[in-house]
């Protein structure tokens, strides 16, 4: 099942309530100036877009956890600065959390089963918490503001390595990577 919601007006036109129940669960949810989930269950979805609001604030997602088929959640273009409570999406395997606000890599090191994660253009200044992420393949954070290469060497399979327009100087990092196929510096 595929939920796609992409345009702020979707938000207005879709019901608060969703039967969200699949075997494979993939959700996008891009474009919204979304704030906050407030609950993305088995049983609900209900959204907040409530750009009123200060908009400086740290955003997080809530309750995603409920939701065990969650296999790709799309949570680009959005206002996001903080990724909570994605540890029990135990079959999560591609978050895209590009083009957000977020300042660090964090709470993803428990989901296993993650293959790629896009974290492009948003404000990661150190990679860190990449312990865990045996399955990782591809990891993208390019455009961000990442000076020093460091903590790659947990990631055992990964193959491609998107660390473009950050201000990196030495690649010496990258050596310890038995598997990579393709890395992007510049």
């Amino acid at each position: 099942m595929k939920l796609q919601l992409s345009k702020p007006d979707s938000v207005r036109i879709f019901p608060t309530f969703v039967n969200l129940i699949s075997l494979n669960l993939e959700i996008y949810l891009t474009n919204l100036s979304l704030k906050k989930i407030e609950k993305l269950t088995t049983q609900t979805l209900k959204l907040s877009t409530d750009i009123d609001d200060t908009l400086n604030k740290p955003l997080e997602t809530n309750d995603l956890n409920q939701i065990s088929n969650l296999v790709i959640l799309n949570l680009a273009r959005n206002m996001i600065a903080r990724i909570t409570n994605l540890e029990d999406l135990t079959k999560l395997k591609v978050p895209e959390l590009q083009n957000n606000k977020i300042l660090k890599f964090e709470n993803l090191s428990s989901s296993k089963s993650l293959k790629e994660v896009n974290l492009n253009s948003n404000q990661i200044r150190k990679i860190q918490n990449l312990n865990n992420l045996d399955n990782l393949k591809l990891l993208d954070l390019s455009y961000n503001q990442i000076f020093k290469l460091e903590n790659l060497s947990e990631l055992r399979n990964l193959k491609r390595l998107n660390l473009m327009l950050n201000c990196i100087i030495t690649m010496e990092e990258c050596q310890k990577l038995s598997k990579i196929e393709n890395v992007k510096f510049k």
